[in-house]
This record gives C-alpha cells, structure tokens and sequence, in this order.
C-alpha cells in the first residue's frame, strides 16, 4: 500500500505516563519506514471487534494447510483457475502478502487465493465455510479483509454470499470491485442478522468468463454471533503515546506518526502504545530502523592491482537513494571519457524513424524467425508507443526514442511465441587493432531475463549481446543472419531491472585472429 507521509508540524509531549494494563487492547502491525534524520511509523488501531462470540474464525496460519477448513466448488469448470488453482490447472497453496494473525512479530501473511483461468476459459469457482449455528443468535456479523492482484485485469464482479439451505441456495451479501479496492489491503463488516436463529455457510465467489483476469485473496475471515448488547472491550480511547527506545517521545490520535531530529546511522526502536480512561494498554510490537542521509556511496573508491592477461577481478559498489526525489548521476571511468577523443565505427541513436537508417549511414536490420521468417518485429518508438500493460519503457535519459522489441505486446492474440528476434548492423569496418582496444558501448532496458511470474516461466526472457567476423553472415539480408555458430556472445547475462543502464564492452579480444 502506498503511504501518505505526514510530519506533524505541532508535538503534544506526555509528561504523565499512565500505568499499563493488559487487558486494555494495544495497536497493532506497526511498520518503521526510515529517511533522512527521520523514521515515519504507521500502525493501525487496536482489535476493538466485540460483536458476541466467535463462532468461526480462520486466518490460514498455514500456507500447506490454508484449503484444509474450506470446501471449493466449481460452478462452471475448464480445468483452469479458481480457488487454490492456477491458470495451468495445478494446485495453488495459499496466497501471500495477506495480514498476519496476530502482532506477534511473525511473518505468517498467508491467505485464500483464487487465480484466473487460461485465456478464453471461463470459471466460476466458490470457496465456502462450513455450516455455522447461529441457531442460539439474535445478532449476526461477518468480518474479513480481501484484497487483488493484477485488479486491472477484472471482468466480473467476485461476491460473498451467505446459504441457509445447506448450499441449495446462496444470497449475495457483497460485490467485490476490484476497480475499486485496487492495491490495498481492505477490511469489510457485513451485518448479516437477517440471517440469525439459522445455520448459515459463507462463501466466497470468484467468476471470470474471458480468462486472464485478477487473484483474489481472502483473509481473517470472522463470524460472530450476539444478542446486540455487546460493547467495546477495550476502553474509552484517548491517544496513541509514541515510544523511542522505551522513552516517550510524543502522543497523536493517528494512526501514523513521523519522528524527526534523528542521528543517521544509529537503530532506533519504536512501540506504539494506546492511552485509555481507564489506563494505558501494553506497547505493540516493536519495529526499529536505522535513518539513513539521502544519498550513500559505498565504498567511495575502487582500486584494482595491476591485471595481466587472462586475469579477472570484480568489485561491487552500492548507489543508495534514501531521499523522497529522484536523482540523476552517472558514473564512468576515466578510459571511458578518453574515448571521446576517437572516432566512432559505429553510431546510430535511434531517433530516425527506420532502424535500417544511422547517422553516420551504418544499417541496422532486423530478421525475426517466428516458426517461419517474418521480418520487422523489431521496432522504433518511444515510451508511449513502445509501452504496454505489462511492459513499461521509460524514456532514456539522452533521448526520446529507440529500437525495442516488446514481447509482452507481440504476444497478445498470439499462440506462439517469439523464438529469434535479431537486430544486426552492416559491416563495420575495424582499423589496425595495434591503435588501441574497440569498444561497444549501449543503453539497454532488459527487466526480466527470468520472467517474474510463477506460472513455468510463460514471461521468461533471454537476450544476448553479440559480434561476428564472419562477412558471409550478413551478405543476404533476407534470410537468416547466419548459423549461431558464426556468432560470438559478447555478454547473456544483463539484466536492467525497471530503467535505463549504459554497458560497455571491451570487444577487442573477439576481433583478433
């Protein structure tokens, strides 16, 4: 969820320090998110929830075992999607990245999850409960959070429904619009005494009839059954009193809190306790986090012995931005600047509108082998142009425009995929090697050479850098290039993650013999 930050511009201070009682209900889930000089807390309010007694409580604790206390039916089934399937037909676990069960420090954000079916598959799929006896109840009440995946992707309402017929019929109690819940977390409270003196099953129902759609995921799902003379068990709320280290550093009625004046590089713990009338309740949990300066280089300096040939060393050297604003830098080597100085081989910047056109007149062009030759898959564009629902290409640094290849884009509507897509320049020609090293220098954007989703890989990449001196390889531009064998790989391990990154490669080794 992304969070508003909010810096208090007025400090109420406790000086009177209310004694703690355990059974007056603490906040819970506090989260520590650090800046410069700063660490912004949000948390929220204590478990207030008093409608009777539990009569059905699951929060998955478990991911093996998160299907185990539900029943799953499917309506109307293509062997794709629904409750605790995938698109591929296979079992699906748990869903994550839920709510925890309780603020005990412990990870356990497990959950129902219902998936999407394969593309032009429908599924109607119900995940319900066990019958629940509110036979001994004159009041009722429903308790869950729900929240998405991919919600852009939704093309029906999901709905939680409530069955007094043992299953023979089921009555809508909520409609769940994903447009609407988007990438949060949201908790829900029916009141479903209507249905009291009865034994009900509550279920959840997930429908997708085009396939492709969005997971839904259920969680901390309650049922309570009353007389409606409950009240609040946890006391007449005043304030939050905010703890540094065990110190007291400030009281807010919010449920977010910033606190400042901070030395950077130094852990700080915090807990968050609630202050009643009747007295002030245990601290939640802690979380602690170290203020870090907007920007930290680390190391400063990096500097290799003298290598001979064949020699290989390698360094790494951490960039971190802890600032709220972007900041543009680059980084180079002072051989990288000499090479201003020498002429180019080889430039094309991509702003023309035809790959086959360079600035100094070098032809790039693209052969694509899908199953049979199909020419032109490479293209040129810019952000907008090239962009796609899955794929975003920000605009280079030095440029509007360049040669992509947007395999996210061509695969819609497609049954295959790309098998070999290659951009290749005309022959270059090389001068006397003895003058000094040839370099290739680029910007590439590559952000997934292992594909981000789960389902076999279906978005995997792969991609390669490569060089020939092998003049036979581009005599004949309508076939393909040349054997793979002809070709060199200069580098298959580059990945950019979501921007922009500028290699080079020292390519003079490949050119020799």
């Amino acid at each position: 969820m992304k969070l508003l930050k909010i810096i208090p511009s007025i400090f109420i201070l406790s000086n009177i320090l209310l004694s703690q009682d355990a059974t007056l209900c603490p906040p819970r889930f506090l989260d520590a998110y650090f800046y410069d000089e700063e660490v912004y807390l949000v948390w929220e309010d204590p478990d207030s929830s008093n409608f009777g007694t539990i009569l059905f409580d699951e929060c998955f604790l478990s991911c093996s075992l998160a299907i185990e206390p539900m029943n799953i039916e499917h309506m109307i089934d293509s062997q794709s999607g629904g409750w605790f399937r995938n698109a591929d037909g296979d079992s699906a676990t748990c869903g994550t990245g839920m709510r925890a069960c309780s603020d005990d420090g412990n990870d356990d954000t497990y959950s129902a999850i219902a998936y999407w079916s394969s593309t032009d598959s429908v599924i109607d799929s119900r995940m319900y409960t066990n019958a629940i006896d509110l036979a001994s109840y004159s009041t009722a009440h429903l308790e869950f959070y729900e929240g998405y995946s991919y919600p852009e992707d939704q093309h029906d309402s999901n709905m939680v429904e409530i069955s007094a017929d043992g299953g023979a019929t089921w009555d809508a109690l909520h409609y769940s619009d994903s447009f609407v819940i988007r990438d949060t977390i949201t908790y829900r409270l029916i009141d479903i005494s209507a249905y009291a003196g009865q034994q009900v099953h509550i279920g959840f129902r997930y429908l997708d009839n085009l396939g492709n759609g969005e997971g839904w995921y259920i969680d901390d799902i309650r049922v309570w059954g009353g007389d409606g003379t409950e009240a609040s068990l946890c006391g007449t709320f005043q304030s939050y009193e905010i703890l540094v280290d065990g110190v007291s550093a400030g009281v807010t009625t919010d449920i977010d809190y910033s606190v400042t004046g901070l030395e950077n590089g130094t852990e700080y713990c915090f807990e968050i306790a609630a202050v009643y009338e009747e007295g002030t309740s245990a601290p939640c949990i802690e979380d602690c986090a170290v203020p870090m300066g907007p920007f930290i280089i680390e190391p400063t300096t990096v500097n290799f012995p003298e290598l001979n040939a064949g020699d290989y060393m390698e360094s790494s050297t951490y960039f971190l931005n802890f600032d709220t604003l972007n900041l543009d830098f680059s980084i180079f080597a002072s051989p990288v600047a000499d090479l201003s100085v020498y002429p180019d081989l080889l430039e094309d910047d991509f702003e023309t509108d035809d790959i086959a056109q360079s600035t100094i007149g070098t032809a790039f062009h693209d052969t694509t082998e899908l199953g049979t030759l199909i020419i032109g898959w490479w293209e040129h564009g810019d952000s907008s142009t090239a962009s796609s629902a899955y794929l975003t290409y920000y605009t280079p640094e030095d440029g509007g425009s360049f040669a992509y290849l947007n395999d996210d884009a061509i695969g819609d509507g497609f049954e295959f995929n790309t098998e070999d897509a290659l951009m290749f320049s005309d022959p270059v020609d090389v001068p006397d090697l003895s003058f000094g090293p040839v370099y290739l220098m680029t910007d590439i954007l590559f952000p997934q050479p292992d594909g981000p989703c789960w389902m076999d890989d279906l978005y995997s990449e792969f991609a390669q850098i490569l060089v020939t001196t092998d003049e036979g390889c581009v005599d004949d531009l309508s076939d393909t290039p040349c054997d793979s064998a002809s070709w060199q790989v200069v580098d298959s391990t580059f990945s950019t993650g979501w921007y922009w990154a500028s290699h080079m490669y020292n390519i003079t080794p490949m050119l020799e013999g």
